[in-house]
């Protein structure tokens, strides 16, 4: 259920998760995926192989290394955390910001509200994820089809570089 305020110059969205209700259709909490965008079919993953904090999360043609594959954990009031495979760290919108364009990057798991996401199905096997702490949407920036093409937070539009599917992987490289 979701509530709205509304003020003269702001309105806020909180959303409270029923955390009773099973995963998404197609979602097993610790499972590991690939996350396709559907406007360019390409996977999220860590730049460069990298496993230092604050390294960016960018779009890449899927190749099968572990810095493409994600577990996708649910927590104990229904938000998931997505953990690179290769790194060990958490997904997380840069600075705990809740501006449209903050970037997201890899960072050490602190549990925080900027790591955590909701995913909801959407239609043909789509999701949306939304950072919980901004309400605001995994974006791949400016439409990209580029590998190394962005991945930041916006307000969620509906638009297919804001849908995504979590397709089942091995652990490992493949």
């Amino acid at each position: 259920a979701a509530a709205t305020t509304t003020t003269a110059a702001t309105t806020s969205t909180t959303t409270t998760i029923d955390s009773t209700q099973p995963p998404p259709v197609g979602i097993q909490s610790d499972g590991v995926y690939r996350i396709p965008n559907r406007h360019s079919a390409k996977v999220i993953g860590v730049a460069g192989f990298s496993s230092e904090n604050g390294v960016n999360i960018q779009q890449w043609q899927f190749w099968g290394g572990k810095n493409q594959k994600w577990k996708v954990t649910k927590n104990s009031e229904g938000y998931y955390s997505l953990t690179s495979q290769h790194s060990g760290k958490c997904m997380e919108v840069t600075g705990n910001s809740s501006d449209n364009g903050a970037n997201i990057h890899q960072w050490q798991a602190s549990g925080g509200p900027n790591q955590q996401f909701e995913i909801s199905h959407v239609a043909d096997g789509y999701y949306k994820i939304i950072a919980r702490h901004s309400g605001k949407s995994l974006d791949v920036w400016r439409k990209s089809t580029d590998d190394g093409g962005d991945i930041r937070q916006y307000d969620y539009t509906g638009g297919d570089n804001q849908l995504w599917k979590f397709d089942s992987v091995s652990s490992g490289n493949d």
